[in-house]
């Protein structure tokens, strides 16, 4: 997901202002040049309410010398089958080429090449998490415990790779929201909810791709698959919330949590144009997810 941001708060009065003190911090992202640190993140993929997997995988971080922005390397991942049993994936963890991210004010949180399809989901996993307490959203113009700003328009996504995925989109509109704020403990507390929009925000592939999966919402999400000899579609509803905390002291992310919802509508054996489909189903896809910065 890629975001923008503006908006200003008021201070919490209640009544006699001149004993009142009221606690502001904005958030700003402070790099000190080659520290380093871990990520743990933690998905578990749950298919029509039917648990699938769980994935965990871990991130490398180090800031680079001119303190602009930080490299990430993954390191390991694992897939956990509810039925028992695990799949060691370090050897692609390790292949994914190192990349930059800045949480910065005018820093770059782009997504990078997506050469690895195991780490697909983590990768953009964590960057919607950085992009969740970012000046993208408008995190910094949220100063006071209690205080919201939502973009002024909804924001596209494209996860799109040209080859497995011709088309991957969404489009949500960010609010993001200050729900606590400890100066004492050095700590900050994000809300920030990635709503579909009221109205139409795709231009969308094919015309079956616009029929509402939910009654009463234009659909926000696409996604075509190349299967070889077939290629399918899913299309719909998408909506996800990230509550993270920081440090007040850098702003670090300490921990955070992610629920996804989607709600879509699958064809498969279509022709050209998504029409006389050999395979529709409904399917509701939910994922519940972890991120917990590792004490090394």
């Amino acid at each position: 997901m890629t975001l923008l941001l503006l908006l200003a708060c008021t201070p919490d009065g209640t009544g006699d202002t001149a004993d009142t003190a009221v606690d502001h911090w904005s958030y700003v992202r402070a790099y000190e040049a080659d520290r380093t640190w871990s990520f743990e993140i933690s998905t578990t993929h749950s298919t029509d309410g039917v648990e699938d997997h769980t994935k965990v995988a871990r991130s490398s971080h180090r800031v680079l010398e001119d303190a602009s922005a930080e490299e990430v390397s993954w390191t390991t991942q694992t897939v956990h089958w509810p039925a028992g049993g695990t799949d060691d994936e370090t050897a692609a963890a390790e292949s994914v080429p190192p990349y930059t991210l800045s949480l910065l004010e005018g820093g770059s949180l782009e997504l990078p090449e997506l050469t690895v399809p195991e780490l697909r989901a983590m990768i953009t996993d964590q960057l919607t998490f950085y992009v969740a307490i970012s000046p993208h959203v408008g995190a910094p113009e949220v100063d006071t415990a209690g205080t919201s700003h939502a973009l002024p328009e909804a924001v596209i996504g494209e996860w799109s790779d040209g080859e497995e995925i011709p088309l991957g989109q969404d489009c949500i509109l960010p609010t993001v929201t200050l729900v606590e704020l400890d100066l004492d403990a050095g700590r900050a507390v994000y809300e920030t909810a990635f709503e579909p929009p009221d109205e139409v925000c795709l231009d969308y592939a094919a015309e079956a791709f616009a029929e509402p999966v939910v009654d009463g919402q234009p659909n926000n999400f696409q996604q075509t698959t190349d299967q070889g000899s077939t290629d399918s579609a899913i299309f719909g509803l998408e909506a996800f919330t990230v509550v993270a905390e920081v440090d007040t002291a850098d702003g670090l992310l300490r921990a955070a949590t992610m629920e996804n919802r989607l709600d879509l509508h699958v064809l498969a054996g279509c022709d050209a144009d998504w029409e006389g489909c050999a395979y529709e189903s409904e399917l509701l896809i939910e994922r519940a997810l972890t991120l917990e910065r590792v004490v090394e």
